[in-house]
């Protein structure tokens, strides 16, 4: 017997064939995958319509809700794209129950209706208003104590005015509510805060018993500034009055966020000419809000009359 060889020949590799069919399964997977169901969470910015005219939001209404919701991703995509993220929330339509009111998926645009599963928040919460209504101003009660070099602003209080209501004999000679007293020390930042309001009787309803403080602090830094002095009282139409020195220098202190340069232009400084008294007293007549004069240097002038 005769031994036989035999030759095996390899094919080379079809790569274009492999990357269709790879293609392919991955197109069929994508398909499947945007086909499928998966939870997805929103953000929609809200606003309201025929707000009830009797009952009071016991805090702010809210600009946004959360909504967590079931939807394929095809859908998903489509509608982020197509739809305004936007409702409006018709009080007429949420359902009330006693002074509140509740947001169901009803209240949603349709592709949301049957899809919902969470909706957050949910309940408006609103108190009765009964009895004489009246708007006041909010008083801020707060002490700031700060750290040494550094200052604080009259404190912000959101909202400053609110309404309250009770009977008429109580009420009507109300103007102001205040703050809780509150005392902060060692201060060296800005506070945000929430502080209780000091209701002057338990009769005596208010829309809400809380408001936000904001109590801008900043480092303290030491200013100067020259300005020219400004002559007041009685003057002749046929002389000119000019004074000696005609700057003053005025030292200040302001936080460092709370004061530029263009504010410097706020600052007046004022003499009364007095006839027969040589030197005048010098003042500053207007300033920049939230600043603390520590010198005006001269604080007395000579007021020269020359007749034309």
């Amino acid at each position: 017997m005769s031994n036989q060889q035999h030759t095996v020949t390899k094919r080379p590799f079809n790569y274009t064939a492999f990357f269709i069919c790879v293609i392919i399964a991955l197109g069929l997977w994508l398909l499947r995958w945007s086909a499928s169901e998966k939870i997805f969470s929103d953000l929609y910015k809200v606003s309201f319509s025929n707000l009830p005219n009797s009952k009071l939001p016991v805090n702010s209404l809210p600009e946004a809700i959360n909504v967590t919701y079931k939807s394929n991703v095809l859908n998903y995509l489509f509608s982020s794209f197509s739809t305004k993220k936007e409702i409006n929330l018709n009080f007429n339509t949420l359902v009330s129950v006693g002074s509140n009111y509740v947001i169901t998926s009803n209240n949603l645009p349709n592709f949301l209706q049957k899809k919902s599963t969470q909706i957050s928040p949910d309940t408006l919460y609103f108190i009765e208003q009964k009895g004489f209504k009246k708007q006041v101003v909010i008083k801020s009660n707060i002490k700031v104590n700060c750290s040494f070099g550094y200052a604080a602003n009259k404190p912000i209080l959101t909202p400053q005015t609110i309404t309250i209501w009770g009977l008429k004999n109580e009420v009507e000679n109300i103007d102001t509510i205040a703050t809780e007293p509150f005392e902060f020390t060692d201060v060296k930042k800005t506070i945000i805060t929430q502080v209780k309001l000091n209701l002057p009787s338990q009769k005596i309803n208010a829309q809400s018993n809380v408001v936000e403080a904001n109590i801008d602090v900043g480092k303290l830094l030491e200013h100067v500034v020259y300005i020219p002095v400004n002559i007041n009282g009685l003057q002749e139409d046929n002389a000119k009055y000019f004074s000696i020195p005609q700057f003053v220098k005025v030292k200040f202190t302001a936080t460092a966020n709370n004061y530029q340069i263009k504010d410097s232009t706020q600052f007046r400084a004022c003499a009364r000419f007095v006839r027969n008294q040589k030197l005048q007293s010098v003042g500053l007549c207007t300033t920049p809000n939230n600043i603390n004069v520590i010198d005006v240097k001269p604080n007395k002038v000579q007021i020269i009359v020359q007749k034309k």
